[in-house]
Protein backbone atom coordinates (compact mmCIF):
# COMPACT_ATOMS: atom_id res chain seq x y z
CA UNK A 1 0.00 0.00 0.00
CA UNK A 2 0.92 3.52 -0.63
CA UNK A 3 0.21 6.41 1.36
CA UNK A 4 1.13 10.00 0.99
CA UNK A 5 0.61 12.08 4.13
CA UNK A 6 -1.27 9.95 5.76
CA UNK A 7 -3.86 9.20 2.95
CA UNK A 8 -4.35 6.00 1.07
CA UNK A 9 -3.00 6.10 -2.40
CA UNK A 10 -2.53 2.71 -3.76
CA UNK A 11 -4.20 -0.58 -2.35
CA UNK A 12 -2.86 -3.46 -3.34
CA UNK A 13 -3.38 -5.36 -0.51
CA UNK A 14 -4.15 -9.25 -0.56
CA UNK A 15 -3.04 -12.88 -1.44
CA UNK A 16 -1.55 -12.41 -5.41
CA UNK A 17 1.38 -12.03 -7.54
CA UNK A 18 2.88 -9.17 -8.58
CA UNK A 19 0.23 -6.69 -10.33
CA UNK A 20 0.55 -3.10 -11.08
CA UNK A 21 -1.98 -0.68 -9.43
CA UNK A 22 -2.37 3.24 -9.87
CA UNK A 23 -3.42 6.28 -8.22
CA UNK A 24 -3.25 10.25 -8.16
CA UNK A 25 -2.32 12.62 -5.47
CA UNK A 26 -1.81 16.69 -6.62
CA UNK A 27 1.67 18.08 -5.00
CA UNK A 28 2.39 21.53 -5.21
CA UNK A 29 5.93 22.70 -5.81
CA UNK A 30 8.27 23.33 -3.25
CA UNK A 31 6.81 21.06 -1.00
CA UNK A 32 7.84 18.47 1.30
CA UNK A 33 5.93 15.08 1.25
CA UNK A 34 5.89 12.19 3.20
CA UNK A 35 5.61 8.61 1.31
CA UNK A 36 4.95 5.54 3.06
CA UNK A 37 5.46 2.22 1.56
CA UNK A 38 3.78 -1.17 3.11
CA UNK A 39 3.79 -4.79 2.04
CA UNK A 40 3.41 -7.70 3.86
CA UNK A 41 5.48 -11.13 1.90
CA UNK A 42 2.84 -14.72 1.68
CA UNK A 43 4.31 -17.94 0.68
CA UNK A 44 5.99 -17.41 -2.60
CA UNK A 45 8.54 -15.13 -4.14
CA UNK A 46 8.42 -11.60 -3.01
CA UNK A 47 8.65 -8.33 -4.61
CA UNK A 48 7.73 -4.80 -4.67
CA UNK A 49 7.86 -1.71 -7.14
CA UNK A 50 6.69 1.86 -6.80
CA UNK A 51 7.19 5.01 -8.55
CA UNK A 52 5.54 8.41 -9.55
CA UNK A 53 5.48 10.25 -12.68
CA UNK A 54 6.49 14.32 -12.37
CA UNK A 55 4.96 16.76 -14.75
CA UNK A 56 6.45 16.97 -18.31
CA UNK A 57 8.53 13.63 -17.58
CA UNK A 58 8.66 9.87 -17.66
CA UNK A 59 7.58 7.24 -14.68
CA UNK A 60 10.48 7.37 -12.33
CA UNK A 61 11.02 4.36 -9.45
CA UNK A 62 11.42 5.30 -6.52
CA UNK A 63 14.56 4.57 -4.88
CA UNK A 64 15.98 4.71 -1.16
CA UNK A 65 15.40 2.79 1.89
CA UNK A 66 14.66 5.04 4.94
CA UNK A 67 14.28 2.18 7.83
CA UNK A 68 11.16 3.26 10.19
CA UNK A 69 11.73 5.48 13.10
CA UNK A 70 13.18 3.73 16.11
CA UNK A 71 10.90 2.84 19.84
CA UNK A 72 11.48 5.48 21.97
CA UNK A 73 13.88 3.86 24.71
CA UNK A 74 12.51 2.49 27.81
CA UNK A 75 11.83 4.58 30.97
CA UNK A 76 14.65 3.80 33.68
Amino acid sequence: MLFIRGSLVVNNDGYHGMAKRTGRYSVQAGEMYDVVVTFFQGPGYAGIQAGWTPPGLGFRYLRGYVPPPSPPPSPP
